[in-house]
Order: C-alpha cells, then sequence, then structure tokens
C-alpha cells in the first residue's frame, strides 16, 4: 500500500530482498510457534493476491481503457549474498519459491540472484520453478552486477545488498534510484515546443522549455544552454 502512495506507477517499485528482511521475523514467530511453514506460504500467496489485484483507477474513460491490464512491475528479489558476500539462501528463500510455483500469478515479478557460491539446493529449486513456465523466476548474475556497482563508487557492502526493480534494473536499497525510460513522453509536445522555441499553445504561448529560436535556423550540434 505504501508503496503505491509513493509511486503509482509500477515501473520503479520493488519489494525489495524480502526473504532477507523477513527472515528474523519469521525465524521468531517458527521459533516460539506462531507460525509454520504453511501458514507462511498461505501469507506470502494471499500477498500476491493483494498486488495482483491493484489497477489504477482513473477521472477519464480512455485513461481508464489505456491502463487496464497493465503491468504492475513489482519486484521480489530472492537469494544473492549476504553484507559479507556470504550466501544469504535461507529457509524463507525456498518458502518464496515454493509459493511461486503453487501459486504463479504474474504480480510480483520475482527475480533470483545466482552466485558461484550459491548452495545446489539453491539452483535446483530454482530451475525447479523455471520448469513450471510462468517466467518466473528471472536470473541476475551477481558475478556481473556487484563489480558494476563496485566500478561505479559503492561500497562492497551496498553492492551486495542490491535487489532488481522494475522489470530487471538492479538498485541498492537506500543507496540509489533507477528505472528504466519510461514510454510516456509526449514526441508530438516536444515537436511543438522545438518550432515555437520551448512554447506550447496548450499553455497560452508561456515558455516552459529551451528557447530554440526560429526552427529554421536549427542545426546540428547547437547548444541552447538551460531554461530561464
Amino acid at each position: 500500500m505504501f508503496s503505491r502512495i509513493e509511486q503509482k506507477t509500477g515501473t520503479i517499485i520493488s519489494n525489495g530482498r524480502m526473504d532477507q528482511y523477513l527472515y528474523p521475523y519469521y525465524r521468531k514467530d517458527l521459533v516460539e510457534g506462531r507460525i509454520t511453514e504453511e501458514k507462511a506460504i498461505e501469507l506470502l500467496e494471499c500477498m500476491w493476491v493483494a498486488m495482483a489485484q491493484f489497477i489504477d483507477l482513473y477521472i477519464s474513460p480512455t485513461g481508464g481503457a489505456f491502463n487496464e491490464g497493465y503491468a504492475h512491475w513489482e519486484a521480489v528479489t530472492i537469494g544473492g549474498q549476504t553484507l559479507d558476500g556470504l550466501d544469504a539462501s535461507n529457509e524463507l528463500t525456498y518458502l518464496f519459491l515454493k509459493s511461486k510455483r503453487e501459486f504463479p500469478l504474474n504480480y510480483p515479478d520475482l527475480a533470483a540472484r545466482i552466485h558461484a557460491r550459491a548452495p545446489e539446493r539453491y539452483v535446483y529449486e530454482v530451475a525447479e520453478t523455471i520448469k513450471e513456465g510462468s517466467g518466473f523466476p528471472k536470473l541476475i548474475n551477481d558475478e556481473e552486477v556487484i563489480p558494476l556497482l563496485l566500478a561505479k563508487g559503492a561500497t562492497f557492502e551496498e553492492a551486495n545488498d542490491y535487489a532488481v526493480s522494475g522489470c530487471s534494473e538492479c538498485r541498492m536499497p537506500n543507496r540509489d534510484t533507477f528505472t528504466s525510460g519510461c514510454a510516456y513522453v509526449n514526441y508530438a509536445a516536444a515537436v511543438e515546443m522545438t518550432l515555437y522555441s520551448g512554447r506550447m499553445k496548450l499553455y497560452g504561448g508561456e515558455k516552459i522549455g529551451l528557447e530554440t529560436g526560429d526552427p529554421r535556423n536549427l542545426r546540428p550540434g547547437m547548444n541552447f544552454g538551460p531554461p530561464t
């Protein structure tokens, strides 16, 4: 719910590494007899249903028609490594995979981080889940992603803690944000602003973009600077 309040469109919503931050609570309740594996799977599957029910509501019929059946892009990340570089898979990791096999809804998206020291059981269960044919989980290679994040200035701990966001983008929780290019680009408006030197008829000729001058004088490589 709070993800939706923060960001209505699904492109950048990430549920993060749920098998990591939920595991201490699961383990504590399991030890104290408040939950079982079966109940935990039921709760996960109820959560999948709640996410799958989400739909954008628009005032205009056109807006509703455009978004009907639109993808959500929620992402859950499992596996990978701990902050200090150890394998991060746990009992809850396997319950996530099992719940996806039992309840193969489109949402949320499930991503499995893979690294060279991943346990054989983990790799096997990931393969078994893929074999179900639902398209989940997508595989993300730690051996490629972590060095790239380190090269861009992340600390070792931050790079090890990355999660999938959107389709397959990788982001470090509380450290960066990244999303793929959005499809909501009004190219006609961009052309109009170019032809009318940063202005649009819709806004009464107010300058809202770059002052590009007479379009007949435009040349490749021209630099107009920031709008004032």
